[in-house]
């Protein structure tokens, strides 16, 4: 029986990927000839996109929602400067790159509002756990550390009846409702959807003047502040 070593295998593995990286720039080297540039540009700027949600999530577990806005920002910033100023392309990268960092740097006041279910590490992620200057949920809110249902399956003991199962069930939706956030002081208010929008302007209001008094520096490029 053969036995292959692991450092053969490594030195396979790294030669595989080495290769793929080189059929990968070739393709591209001669792709604009059959593909139409500005399509292939869209795609690249997508890829990279895609390559850096890949760092913040498959690498260092950061869920960040706001990861387009940055994209975003660069995108608009560098053609801005290419297409009014004038400037080269090479120029307009690195325009755009520090219009990026720079928004990184802006502290807002950070709003969160419970709409629906939020669950576990979910529930933190969206700026639940006292992460957040102002926490409101709508009586629709349903939180916990997982579906009510599902919670109850997990805490049944063996052998336990389906009555003994709902009564556990019914007791943890009474305690994940919105009544229930707010009684143990994670939830500001209890809000009527129709005065989401009031209670958001209200908001800003009190914390606009408070940016760097009472107010925690929740920087853009710190979001989530728990992960």
């Amino acid at each position: 029986m053969t036995t292959v070593s692991t450092p053969s295998l490594k030195t396979q593995s790294f030669t595989h990927q080495w290769v793929a990286f080189a059929i990968m720039v070739l393709v591209l080297v001669i792709a604009p000839i059959w593909v139409y540039p500005i399509f292939l540009m869209k795609v690249m700027c997508f890829a990279l996109f895609a390559c850096a949600f890949n760092l913040l999530i498959g690498f260092g577990g950061l869920l960040s929602f706001g990861h387009a806005m940055f994209l975003g920002t660069a995108g608009y910033a560098a053609a801005h400067a290419a297409k009014v100023w004038g400037w080269n392309p090479e120029l307009a990268v690195l325009f755009a790159t520090g219009c990026s960092g720079l928004l990184a740097l802006v502290t807002v006041p950070k709003l969160s509002i419970i709409v629906r279910k939020s669950y576990g590490q979910a529930y933190l992620n969206m700026g639940g756990g006292r992460n957040s200057d102002e926490v409101a949920a709508w009586p629709t809110a349903d939180l916990g550390f997982m579906d009510p249902k599902v919670g109850a399956s997990v805490l049944a003991r063996e052998g336990e009846s389906s009555e003994a199962t709902k009564s556990k069930s019914d007791s943890l939706v009474r305690d994940t409702t919105a009544w229930g956030l707010a009684s143990l002081y994670e939830a500001h208010t209890v809000l009527d959807p129709r005065e989401t929008r009031g209670w958001l302007a209200a908001m800003l209001d009190v914390h606009r003047s408070k940016l760097t008094r009472g107010v925690g520096q929740h920087r853009l490029a710190n979001w989530p502040t728990s992960y």
